[in-house]
């Protein structure tokens, strides 16, 4: 039977599945009332079914509370007893019950729920609190002038004293916009809602009208006036010059690939400031996109708040789940949108405008998911420093991105805008003293991998007029007020610090000779381990040599023969850190369970013994499946089981040093030839998993195996962090490097400039339990300082 999956691992058909699930259900209650939930379902043993169930048993929650009906969760656990299988979905199907009874007059104090389900109660608070207030029950708005018999097509609108349309600007699927004449005669722009009063997309729009009606600001679209006509909504707004879809067009008219960097700028910028004021006040865009950023005299009006929500506020999958697909980030697709949500949606937009492409080009929604959840974008040709802003706003992980949209906007102004060129144009242009947020960053070299290049290998179309090098001040220019420059050193000065310096290093040389011992201190292998046959010394810089290959083994007596693990030297630059050993394989289910029952009680668990699948029960350790990666063991009990072979787990770096990462040579990913010539199940293990090292051409240049495919391994790395060591046996998440067996492609290198995924360091994740493994790392004392006693 396959596995359930998750929502957010839905593959593109089975999303297209799942769509035409939900559209189903969700006209069907439209159409009518009762309504059937059991009809809707894929039937037993169908993948889809868990996933189908949980978001329907949502969905039919809040229709029952709106028509007035009680509804219950124990209603659905006797009626589908299967929502218990999953630990995660009670308490969010209790949430949402909360939600629904709160939306819609019922309003039960949440203490009420610890009588009901005392063990899920913890759960379902940490769901609740924290979050913004329910929405009010919906309320009709004030009935405008009684309406005739004229029609928004007939010229005049009978609504505020009479609205003439003069020119429709555009049209979508749940409405339309004019600009029209408002009386008095200015100029102004009327949107339509075509579907009735009570439909949900008007109530959308009715709610996100309560939300934003007070607000204002410099760059946002004001709201005028809204009324209801012919159970119609009708929305009076500011009349703009047009959109940055329209910029985009002018300029790829005009010859450009896109945009100039530096008009975009200003509107990435505009908008930021606009979409921060929103989240200050605790209220999310949802739909930000280069349709809803319009332009009136060169400034940012930010449009369309027809999405807008208060921050953090939950509600059923279909209401959740809202935006425009080329835009919407990953944590939209799986229902929870957040303030970064809204950066996401302004860096995806910046790559359309710059580059006239979209982010992730897909001819339909289910593909289009499968970009923003699993691929890196491609932005080539921008420049490597634009790239590696781009990359963290678009991270996986919400957690990963700026920590506002105007950092965002001004990381893109720091590499767009080098620092020499900006202080050229006056003090109000110059970086701010104070060091920026880490949050506030551009990723860090160990993030990506590579350095910014300097500001004169940006390509023309992304310098600002005055970062051109050649046009920086010759020395006898003016200098900025504030800023420093060297005065030429005399001759003789010059000469006297050529002598000090080196008379200086002479010193520095008799003093390594004296102080420095005859003979380097001999390194000792750890207990267990010895040199691996063949291997040859490394020597090191200061004079110590290892062994290239080191072979770890158990007692004889141990079970389940043979017991060993070979591992590899490795020397990173000094960048990258000091030398280490490192498993060429993957822990195997052999050598997990031999040192786990030759030392018994140090592991806990037995979850370890169910292997990759836990309803097939081939799968297990037994048999041909002893040499399948070890699955299904925490952080916590792997880092006990590396102490048991002297040693640790890998932290995130050193993962990406072994795979090959920091080579100058590689390819783009920790394995041989081209990606699109592998074969899974022969050379990658990408459709199951496959026995440690048995992939032919799963390998990297430094010889460490299955880094590409066959199962996510564990670090001991927190998020951000990769050169971090986490304490294990506590609260904390670690992150994953490496591919499912199930993947869509291998492991690539820049997969490493994604945020990774990340696990919990005690306990399983309940949807990475089954491909996540790990590898062990020895770690090599660095070398006595010089001149110390020996």
């Amino acid at each position: 039977m396959p596995r359930p999956v998750k929502l957010g691992e839905l593959s593109p058909s089975e999303w297209e599945r799942f769509n035409t699930i939900l559209d189903r259900f969700e006209e069907a209650c439209r159409r009518s009332a009762p309504v059937d939930l059991g009809d809707f379902l894929p039937p037993p043993g169908d993948a889809l079914r868990a996933v189908c169930l949980q978001e329907l048993t949502k969905s039919e929650l809040d229709v029952r509370w709106k028509r007035g009906e009680t509804a219950l969760v124990e209603d659905y656990l006797t009626r589908f007893p299967e929502l218990r299988d999953d630990p995660e979905c009670l308490p969010a199907l209790l949430a949402e019950e909360y939600r629904a009874r709160q939306r819609h007059g019922d309003r039960p104090a949440l203490s009420a729920y610890q009588a009901r389900y005392p063990d899920q109660f913890a759960a379902l608070r940490g769901l609740i609190e924290g979050q913004a207030p329910p929405l009010p029950e919906r309320k009709t708005i004030p009935q405008g002038p009684p309406a005739s018999s004229a029609t928004p097509f007939q010229g005049l609108l009978p609504v505020g004293g009479g609205y003439k349309l003069i020119k429709r600007l555009g049209a979508g699927t749940f409405g339309e916009v004019w600009k029209a004449e408002a009386p008095g005669g200015v100029d102004v722009a009327v949107k339509i809602i075509h579907r009735p009063i009570d439909h949900a997309e008007a109530q959308k729009e009715l709610q996100a009208l309560g939300v934003i009606k007070g607000l204002r600001h410099a760059f946002l679209l004001p709201v005028q006036a809204f009324w209801p006509m012919q159970d119609r909504l009708v929305i009076a707004m500011e009349l703009a010059d047009g959109s940055l879809r329209d910029e985009l067009k002018k300029a790829v008219a005009g010859g450009r690939a896109g945009i100039p960097p530096e008009e975009l700028l200003r509107y990435v910028r505009e908008a930021s400031e606009a979409l921060d004021f929103l989240h200050e006040r605790r209220v999310l865009h949802r739909d930000v996109k280069p349709d809803n950023i319009l332009v009136l005299q060169h400034h940012t009006k930010l449009a369309d708040l027809g999405l807008a929500g208060l921050l953090e506020e939950q509600r059923s999958f279909m209401d959740t789940i809202c935006g425009s697909p080329p835009y919407m980030a990953p944590e939209v697709w799986g229902g929870h949108a957040t303030a970064q949500s809204d950066q996401y949606g302004l860096a995806a937009s910046y790559v359309e405008l710059r580059l006239n492409r979209l982010l992730f080009p897909a001819r339909q929604s289910p593909e289009m998911m499968y970009g923003h959840l699993q691929r890196v974008p491609d932005l080539a040709p921008l420049a490597e420093a634009e790239q590696r802003v781009l990359l963290k706003a678009l991270a996986k992980d919400p957690a990963r991105r700026f920590a506002t949209c105007g950092a965002f906007a001004e990381a893109l102004r720091d590499v767009l805008a080098p620092v020499p060129a900006r202080a050229l144009a006056g003090p109000e242009a110059a970086p701010p003293p104070d060091k920026p947020a880490a949050d506030d960053r551009p990723a860090s070299p160990g993030e990506y991998g590579t350095m910014p290049p300097p500001s004169d290998t940006l390509p023309p179309q992304a310098r600002l007029p005055n970062s051109d090098p050649t046009s920086r001040p010759s020395p006898s220019a003016n200098v900025v007020p504030g800023s420093r420059r060297r005065a030429p050193l005399a001759p003789a000065v010059g000469l006297a610090l050529l002598l000090a310096a080196f008379l200086a290093l002479a010193g520095t040389v008799i003093a390594v000779l004296v102080l420095s011992p005859p003979s380097p201190p001999k390194f000792s292998l750890p207990d267990g381990y010895e040199a691996a046959e063949g291997s040859r010394p490394v020597p090191l810089d200061d004079g110590r040599s290892f062994p290239s290959r080191i072979v770890f083994r158990l007692d004889a007596r141990a079970a389940v023969p043979p017991n060993q693990a070979t591992f590899v030297f490795l020397v990173p630059d000094p960048i990258h850190g000091d030398p280490f050993y490192i498993m060429e394989n993957k822990v195997s289910n052999r050598l997990f369970r031999a040192l786990t029952e030759a030392n018994p009680g140090v592991v806990q668990g037995e979850e370890w013994r169910k292997g990759a699948q836990e309803d097939e029960k081939d799968l297990g350790v037994e048999g041909v499946y002893l040499d399948f990666p070890v699955f299904r063991v925490d952080a916590k009990n792997a880092d006990k089981f590396a102490a048991l072979m002297k040693g640790v787990l890998p932290t995130a770096s050193q993962w990406g040093i072994a795979a090959g990462r920091h080579v100058k040579a590689r390819g783009e990913g920790p394995f041989a030839g081209d990606k699109n010539a592998l074969r899974p199940g022969e050379d990658i293990a990408l459709e199951g998993a496959m026995p440690v090292g048995s992939a032919a051409k799963d390998h990297s240049l430094l010889r460490c195996c299955d880094m590409a495919g066959n199962g996510y391994e564990l670090t001991c790395s927190p998020p951000n962090q990769e050169d971090v060591r986490l304490p294990l046996d506590g609260p904390g998440d670690v992150v994953l490097c490496g591919m499912t067996y199930n993947g869509h492609e291998p492991m690539l290198f820049a997969h490493l400039q994604q945020p990774l995924q990340r696990v919990p360091c005690v306990g399983l994740h309940p949807l990475r339990q089954f491909d996540t493994s790990f590898r062990v790392v020895v770690e090599v004392p660095p070398a006595a300082p010089q001149g110390a006693a020996r």
